[in-house]
């Protein structure tokens, strides 16, 4: 398998040449309740690597939205004294408004309750109920109404408690149609067996057991609520929430469905759904598999956040210090696959990182050119150190983020900074400036050139902060690739004509959530 397969980048052909295309995806959030930092988690790594991607020369395409159908919806209505719809209207804006506020870039934002999507879960539905794939029968099993799903007694915690929500299920019987996912067995273990399906591999090692017990058919359409979309042959059912939402992946994309396969970012809890479910239906449907990076939980003392413990961080307390100095935290701080904590101590020590090892290089070199009017529109030889330091760094962080290790990726970025800050150190510009001019305009010309392609790797991670940090020297890159060409190695230097230093980090006495 190439690694272009490998990583869901479809190569396509146009008048122009080759374009690489790669879709990213959050799941679609239910809005039972207001954003937190799970939700801005998750999105803020699709857009990071979105962003990224794009920096590289890709084509891409990012798509979020929301969750509206489901019994848990129309509870939550009732106890609002609104109609479902009055409802998550006045719950999806404050997911704009975290876009907004978060600096996320979206192609598509897609709602559940858009007709053009429900539209499409019933062209599927009937399709998989005139191939076979559907069928009508009787279900008895133990539900939680939150999750919007049944469970078996090996499932359930001691108690019969949800193993999500720690709340007891309910003995539910009614009548519904099925999913053949039974069908579909042999298929998604081959799907399991492939590398790069699912990462981190973890994962896929937590679901063998549920794998090896074999695949059930699933109760796909419900007749306790009328909020959702109709089955299309039965209006006594609506469509489950599951089933209804997993579609979005597809309808979300409004017809551009060249970019498919998706690269489908999600949380461990919803896992299973998307790894086993989702393949079966697409399957069915002849489509190609989706690739899955799937994070941890962020935690409050060893805690995990929840709404019963009263401790999640809204995204208002999460930019306390900043919106790029959060998005940094949250992608440096949670290591691949793993839980982290959330707290003041961890918060301080990566502002501090940004500050000794981006804010005060920038500003540290910006002053020693303007200072000593170094004429940075010269030609200077680049020096070897700088140019194997910068191959190395792009191909290493490639590399972490085709594996969505986008910690250890952030880690190598600014190992960058540091390798720049100690030939800063090395060369001692300052005093070299006083006896050979010139030997220290190369030097700092090199350090402008190490510094104008850090910017535009952290500029995934923190835009609107490293467009200050660019407007520094005026550089006038957009992207990674226009001032470095992957295939050759070959770095293009910009010519600074003008330069205003900045303090990019100032000092916060004490960090306090």
């Amino acid at each position: 398998m190439s690694k272009e397969k490998e990583t869901n980048t479809k190569i396509t052909k146009s008048k122009k040449g080759v374009s690489k295309m790669m879709y990213f995806t959050t799941p679609i959030y239910y809005v039972n309740d207001a954003p937190h930092i799970g939700h801005v988690f998750t999105t803020v790594n699709a857009d990071f690597l979105t962003r990224f991607y794009k920096s590289l020369g890709y084509d891409t395409y990012f798509l979020t939205g929301t969750d509206e159908h489901g019994q848990k919806i129309a509870k939550a209505a009732q106890q609002a004294n609104k109609t479902p719809r009055e409802f998550t209207d006045t719950i999806v804006p404050k997911f704009f408004d975290v876009l907004n506020k978060m600096h996320i870039e979206i192609n598509h934002f897609i709602r559940t309750t858009d007709p053009e999507h429900e539209a499409l879960v019933q062209k599927w539905f009937q399709k998989f109920y005139d191939n076979g794939d559907i069928y009508k029968g009787k279900y008895k099993g133990k539900y939680c109404v939150d999750c919007e799903g049944y469970y078996g007694d090996d499932e359930l915690l001691p108690g019969d408690l949800c193993p999500n929500h720690k709340k007891p299920v309910s003995v539910m019987e009614e009548e519904t149609y099925f999913f053949k996912l039974s069908k579909y067995e042999f298929y998604v273990k081959e799907l399991f067996a492939k590398k790069d399906f699912i990462l981190p591999e973890k994962y896929k090692g937590e679901a063998h057991q549920r794998l090896s017990q074999g695949l059930k058919d699933v109760s796909i359409s419900r007749k306790s609520t009328d909020w959702g979309v109709k089955v299309p042959f039965d209006k006594e059912h609506v469509v489950w929430v599951w089933f209804d939402a997993l579609i979005n992946y597809i309808s979300g994309l409004q017809g551009k469905e060249q970019y498919w396969p998706a690269t489908h970012i999600l949380g461990k809890d919803i896992f299973w759904f998307h790894a086993v479910l989702w393949p079966a239906m697409l399957k069915a449907m002849n489509y190609e598999p989706p690739r899955f990076f799937v994070h941890g939980w962020w935690t409050t003392n060893g805690t995990k956040m929840s709404k019963s413990l009263n401790n999640f961080i809204p995204p208002e307390t999460l930019t306390k210090y900043g919106v790029d100095e959060a998005r940094y935290f949250l992608l440096r701080q949670m290591p691949c696959g793993e839980d982290s904590d959330f707290n003041s101590k961890f918060f301080e020590e990566r502002y501090l990182e940004l500050s000794n090892t981006v804010g005060n290089l920038i500003n540290r070199v910006a002053i020693i050119a303007q200072k000593n009017y170094i004429d940075l529109t010269k030609d200077y030889p680049i020096e070897k150190s700088i140019q194997i330091e910068i191959d190395k760094t792009i191909k290493e962080v490639k590399d972490d983020l085709d594996s969505f290790k986008v910690q250890g990726a952030i880690m190598k970025i600014m190992s960058l900074g540091q390798f720049l800050n100690k030939y800063t150190n090395d060369t001692e510009p300052w005093k070299l400036v006083k006896t050979n001019k010139e030997k220290a305009s190369v030097v700092v010309y090199n350090l402008v050139l190490g510094i104008n392609l850090l910017t535009l790797l952290l500029e995934p991670c923190m835009p609107e902060k490293m467009k200050e940090a660019r407007k520094i020297f005026r550089f006038k890159a957009e992207k990674i690739t226009d001032i470095y060409i992957l295939s050759t190695k070959k770095i293009k230097p910009e010519k600074v004509l003008e330069i205003e230093p900045k303090i990019l980090f100032p000092m916060i006495i004490k960090f306090e959530f």
